[in-house]
């Protein structure tokens, strides 16, 4: 995005040599310019899919596992989200943990997820907090729960490109509250303070 517009803007400084503008000149600047904002909406179409690209990749990966609600008659609602440790969620880090499909068993109150690392069942009676979690450009919610009085955490996330534009705070609010509802309503649960 930057490059197009900075190697255009050199271009044209170039075809210039230190005189007046020229035809040449300016089709580079407009071509830089051009380029600039063709980058910025392709990132924003982009972004606005989120991990819904990877979902075709988990669904291979994923569905040919016993027990898996995938491809079920009954198949609950589902999101490919990124799962990190939630204990080092806010930690950098070039990779998340794992990617998976989740599904949102309402019937059954739990969650089921299908990593392309691990695998989890969710049951609503084992979850202890949930609530949403401060993230750049996510909507977050971390999930606490205990297996055999063994606490476990995970942070559950999506891209959330509201979060980056100054002026969309009402969009990007609405998106992380869609996002959390999603995980309250099969957990039967209302947000915890962490």
């Amino acid at each position: 995005m930057f490059g197009s517009l900075g190697g255009c803007l050199g271009l044209a400084s170039i075809a210039k040599g230190g005189g007046p503008d020229t035809p040449l000149s300016n089709a580079f600047l407009a071509a830089g310019v051009i380029g600039f904002f063709a980058a910025a909406i392709v990132g924003l179409v982009y972004g606005s899919r989120g991990l819904r690209s990877w979902r075709d990749y988990l669904v291979r990966r994923v569905g040919g596992r016993p027990g898996t609600p995938l491809g079920a008659p009954d198949e609950p609602p589902s999101a490919a989200l990124a799962l990190e440790d939630g204990e080092t969620f806010h930690k950098p880090k070039l990779l998340g943990d794992d990617f998976a499909i989740v599904f949102f068993d309402r019937e059954h109150r739990r969650l089921v997820v299908e990593g392309l690392t691990h695998r989890y069942v969710i049951r609503a009676e084992d979850v202890s907090q949930i609530w949403p979690v401060a993230a750049s450009a996510a909507s977050a919610v971390r999930v606490d729960w205990r297996v055999d009085e063994e606490p476990l955490s995970l942070v559950f996330s999506e891209m959330n490109i509201w979060n980056q534009i100054p002026l969309a705070a009402r969009k990007a609010r609405r998106a992380a509250e869609e996002h959390f509802r999603r995980f309250a309503e099969p957990l039967d649960k209302t947000p915890s303070t962490p």
